[in-house]
């Protein structure tokens, strides 16, 4: 299985920098929500936006958790979920969302 989360375009802050959401690709998610996966599931960022993007682990911190993902494209390669994390956008640096994998 995987898990597939976009990342949107909010349009821009009044100093005219990108803003950002997370929403996981399902019609019923909210947009920054926490998501849960099985340990081991693959997850795919699709950026959305404009402009290239790279996502960065905060607890683990310092981990770069995908290389650079292109405007319209999906990351390259999948993330597995071996561990629950909280991650952001280098640049944007928010928002901060989590992936959590549940206890067994």
């Amino acid at each position: 299985m995987s898990t597939s989360i976009m990342i949107i375009d909010k349009g821009e802050d009044e100093e005219g920098n990108l803003t950002i959401a997370f929403k996981r690709d399902s019609s019923d998610a909210e947009e920054n929500a926490d998501v849960l996966v099985p340990k081991g599931e693959l997850v795919t960022w699709n950026n959305r936006t404009n402009v290239p993007l790279t996502l960065k682990a905060l607890n683990p911190d310092g981990e770069y958790i995908t290389g650079e993902i292109r405007p319209g494209t999906g990351s390259e390669p999948s993330f597995q979920a071996d561990v629950s994390l909280e991650y952001h956008c280098v640049s944007p640096d928010y928002p901060h969302v989590k992936i959590t994998i549940p206890d067994s």
